[in-house]
């Protein structure tokens, strides 16, 4: 049972490709402050600085009081704006705090392209894909020279599996930008996601042509490589991907899983396990890995707990996903002579199942119906 298909995502709505509007743009070197950043009046300016220096140190709070006040102080001021929306939005998570951050930017310069690109951002994790769409595209138009905004089109396309849209998007965004690397990854995902695997290959290699220490395309070839049962070459991709960024979740997550497929190593498979988990605490797949990692090394008791705790992380997005962990639940049950709790989680199990495959038959049928 591969784990090749999980994907990284601190929430499900916010895909890794939510950047914010002031970080280093990845292997081009420039950032998404060329969207001609106002940060206002020399007080303001002062206060926004010191707010992106708090930040950087991690006080998220003082970045948040400092950030409000260089909005105060200049009510004609757009980069605090944005930044407070950043904040809120990859910091605090306080998504509808970031929409209101950067209502009030673009209200203040309806003309700024960040403005509009933070804005669709923050509808995109509110599920308002329509909205998000147009303010992508406002943004897009705004900053001409600019691949972010399309980049962020083509992943909301690609999330609504409008995969054409999504790859015009992506071409575009490379059109404007040919070294942008993390575009390359984003095209090789929608031919992953059809099932072409050498083609997914050839965008992620070229990714790294352009960025060789771009860790995801290491981790991305590594999930090819592994629903391939190349596993060797598998584990030194997701080796080589935690060497340039140790915060590579997926690829703790999967070496954890394929040591487990081989039943050996257990001692390092439940440290590359804590470290997914540690790395990403509500990813289902990955409290799964560890429980089953527990299982397999006969700490029934533990594996019992994570899985138990893991069953309670509902989401109905990920439905399959919960009726894998209490069809894991219901073997360490009977392991441990459980018998009822046991049943109890089996059916839950083919409860969920039952469930997504109604979900699935419904989708697909609602969408041939409309063509």
């Amino acid at each position: 049972m591969a784990r090749q298909t999980v994907r990284y995502t601190k929430n499900p709505r916010l895909q890794p490709w939510i950047f914010g509007v002031s970080v280093l743009f990845g292997s081009i070197g420039i950032t998404a402050c060329v969207f001609a950043e106002n940060t206002g009046s020399s007080e303001a300016d002062t206060q926004y600085r010191t707010g992106v220096q708090r930040a950087a140190e991690g006080d998220l709070s003082a970045a948040e009081a400092t950030f409000q006040q260089a909005i105060a102080s200049d009510k004609k001021a757009v980069g605090p704006c944005i930044a407070l929306g950043e904040l809120y939005l990859t910091g605090l998570g306080k998504t509808e705090k970031a929409l209101q951050a950067y209502r009030e930017a673009v209200t203040r310069d309806s003309q700024h392209s960040g403005a509009r690109y933070g804005l669709g951002i923050a509808l995109v994790a509110l599920g308002q894909s329509e909205e998000a769409e147009a303010e992508l595209k406002k943004s897009a138009a705004l900053a001409p020279k600019n691949p972010l905004p399309l980049q962020a089109l083509g992943r909301l396309y690609a999330s609504v599996h409008q995969d054409e849209k999504a790859r015009e998007a992506f071409d575009a965004a490379l059109a404007r930008e040919p070294k942008f690397a993390e575009a390359y990854i984003d095209r090789g995902n929608l031919w992953l996601a059809r099932g072409d695997n050498k083609q997914a290959i050839a965008e992620y290699e070229r990714a790294l042509a352009v960025n060789p220490r771009l860790a995801e395309a290491h981790v991305r070839i590594g999930m090819v490589l592994q629903s391939q049962n190349r596993a060797q070459e598998a584990e030194q991709a997701y080796a080589t991907a935690i060497q340039l960024d140790s915060t590579q979740s997926i690829a703790y997550n999967n070496l954890a899983w394929m040591a487990l497929e081989r039943k050996d190593n257990l001692d390092k498979a439940l440290e590359w396990a804590e470290k997914a988990v540690e790395l990403q605490p509500t990813i289902l797949q990955f409290q799964d890995t560890l429980g089953w990692v527990h299982r397999s090394r006969g700490e029934l008791d533990k594996a019992a707990a994570i899985l138990e705790k893991a069953s309670t992380l509902l989401d109905a997005k990920q439905a399959l996903v919960l009726s894998q962990i209490f069809e894991h639940l219901s073997t360490v049950y009977s392991e441990q002579g459980k018998s009822t709790e046991a049943t109890r989680a089996m059916h839950q199990s083919e409860s969920l199942k039952s469930v997504t495959i109604l979900e699935r038959a419904a989708k697909e049928f609602g969408e041939g119906s409309q063509e």
